[in-house]
Formats: C-alpha cells, structure tokens, sequence
C-alpha cells in the first residue's frame, strides 16, 4: 500500500503496551514520593551539565514541549551543546547546566528550534544525510521501517538546517543512513570502508554542504551494544570533539581529554507528563559519579 501522507502527530505512533503502562504507572507513584519528600527538587539543583535529547515534537507536543522547556529553564541554566561539552572537558561545572540535542533529523524539530529560542537556548541537530531532503516516499517508507520503526515521517531539507545554523544552533553527525555500527554493517571485508562511509563521509558531505565544523557525534540507537571501539576510532580521525550515547546519566566532574569522555544523554518524549521528566532528570542527577564520564571496559 503507498504512502499516502506523514505521520505528523504523537499519537499516531503512540502504541502503549503493558509493559510500557506498569511502567508509566511506577514512574508516577515514584515522582509522587519524590516531589512530597523534595527529592527532586533536591537533586536537580546539584551542579551537573545534563544532556536531554529528544527524537521528534510533534504537532500534539507543541504545547507540552514548550511548557516542558519553560520548567527546565527555569531549574537549569540552558547552554549550547558545545558548551557543555567543554565545560565538563575543562571541569567547568559550578551550577546545574541543561543542553537539548534531537536526534534524526525529522522536519518538526524546526519547531523545538523555535521554542527553543523563546527561552534562549539552542540545540544540536544530529542528522543522517542520506535522508536530508529527500522526496522519494518509497524510500523514506523503508528507511522509517527498517531504520527507525517507525511510519513514515518527513526530514528536514538542507534549506531547513541553514536555516537553523544561522540562528545560532548547531548540526551533529548521526552516521549517513542510521546503521547499528556493531550489526549492520555487511561483511568483515567491507566494515572498514562501510564505517568511512558512514562516518567519516558524513560528517565531510554535512561540512562542505553547510559550511559547519560538525564537531558532534551521536551514534544510532545510543546503547553501547550498537557501537564499537573500531567505530569510535573512526569517528575520533574524523574530528569529532565529542561523541554521545543515548545512555541516562549525568556529568558532575571533569573529564580528562575528549577521548577519554562518553556523553550520557537523558532521553525525554515531549508527551511525556512533566513530572515523569523531571523525576527521570533528578534520578540521572542524584546518581552522577565521575563513572558517567567513562566508557564501558570493552569500548575502551
């Protein structure tokens, strides 16, 4: 059957299961406890540069996403992603710091740019280029499937991430075409160039494209299981300052160089109750040791 149009609402996505409802229902009980004894209250004021990412806002997450940023602006002080990159590389953390990054590149999160800015903030954009602009529905159909699991859902164009760039935010290498670096690649003989390509090749088109450093890296699918320290050598020679999993956590201390530093970022659904952020966001920052920094033994 074709496509016949973009899903450009949360709800048409949203597929709760039971597992997930038990879920949402602990998380509820649990931020109830934590607001009535100030836990979290508590916990988001430790100094920290806590790193949230997001995938999509859609056109039903408007309104909770801005209300959602108002909150966090008002407990954190926002910075661009470079930033709090460096701060945590130079042990510049003396205040609770917040940077937002979206991952993949959908076309609504030109509008988490705009929000963004009513508070003065800026974000990271990390996207795959070998669907920036594209207008061949049958293979965004399949990419959205294969790739993302998802329906169908427009990306941005280059037009849109200049348009961001001049505004003040920043774009971030996502790979070319969103492969588990640990599984999709096709065969030992190929994985050397499949990792250039998808790597290094990325962060060049999206260079000379846009005329941007690109100096992040956010790998597919953020759990250390769909990466690996080949790929990461990779993404180091291609001149990446930082390197980001999709892993909860938060950086309290310094690191010692660039290499040595894995980005935890806390992953937030614009939909999502407020107090089920929050609870998630002082739960990573209560927790925060000098450990958050580092990289799991088999990815050193």
């Amino acid at each position: 059957m074709g496509l016949t149009s973009w899903t450009t609402r949360y709800r048409q996505i949203d597929r709760p299961t039971w597992r997930g409802r038990a879920r949402h229902a602990a998380i509820a009980t649990l931020a109830a406890g934590s607001r009535l004894t100030g836990s979290i209250e508590s916990a988001l004021k430790r100094p920290r540069v806590q790193f949230i990412y997001l995938h999509h806002v859609f056109e039903d997450e408007v309104d909770s996403f801005r209300a959602l940023i108002r909150t966090l602006t008002s407990k954190m002080k926002p910075i661009d992603y470079s930033e709090g990159v460096e701060r945590v590389l130079s042990n510049r953390i003396d205040r609770p710091f917040i940077t937002f990054s979206f991952d993949d590149g959908f076309k609504n999160c030109t509008a988490a740019a705009r929000i963004l800015e009513e508070f003065g903030a800026r974000g990271c954009f990390f996207v795959c280029p070998k669907v920036i602009g594209e207008r061949d529905l049958p293979n965004l159909e399949q990419f959205a499937r294969e790739r993302l699991h998802l329906p169908p859902i427009e990306f941005m164009n280059w037009t849109d991430l200049e348009g961001i760039l001049k505004r003040g935010h920043e774009i971030g290498n996502h790979t070319t075409s969103h492969y588990n670096l640990a599984r999709d690649l096709k065969s030992p003989d190929s994985a050397d160039s499949q990792m250039q390509e998808e790597i290094a090749d990325a962060a060049e088109l999206l260079r000379s494209r846009l005329g941007c450093s690109v100096r992040h890296f956010a790998w597919p699918y953020g759990h250390f299981g769909a990466i690996t320290r080949k790929a990461l050598d990779v993404v180091r020679a291609a001149g990446h300052r930082s390197i980001a999993s999709g892993q909860r956590g938060a950086h309290v201390v310094g690191a010692d160089s660039p290499e040595q530093l894995c980005i935890r970022r806390d992953h937030v659904i614009a939909a999502w109750p407020q107090s089920h952020v929050l609870y998630l966001l002082a739960k990573s920052a209560r927790r925060a040791t000098a450990a958050d920094n580092e990289w799991p033994d088999q990815l050193r």
